[in-house]
């Protein structure tokens, strides 16, 4: 519903969101950890400072290297932390 808001009727977030000009808003489902960091790199070329806040939900969306779930959660938090 937020997706379909911004690309349809922004109009009812921009007075929500007016004192926020560099937030960004990516609705792939399940993003693996290049596409995470590829969206950082952008926003960087964009605004030329690295975003203060990213929120990722959900976690387990993300996609892994690994088979094993909690090895592969794990991996993604040191990739976060690496990226942070």
């Amino acid at each position: 519903m937020v997706e379909a808001n911004l690309n349809g009727n922004r109009h009812y977030y921009d007075k929500h969101l007016e004192n926020m000009s560099n937030i960004q808003f990516v609705f792939d489902s399940s993003p693996s950890l290049d596409d995470i960091e590829l969206e950082i790199k952008a926003y960087v070329e964009l605004f030329g400072v690295p975003p203060e806040l990213i929120v990722v939900d959900n976690l387990m969306n993300v996609v892994a290297e690994s088979d094993n779930e909690w090895a592969g959660l794990r991996a993604i938090m040191v990739d976060f932390h690496d990226m942070a």
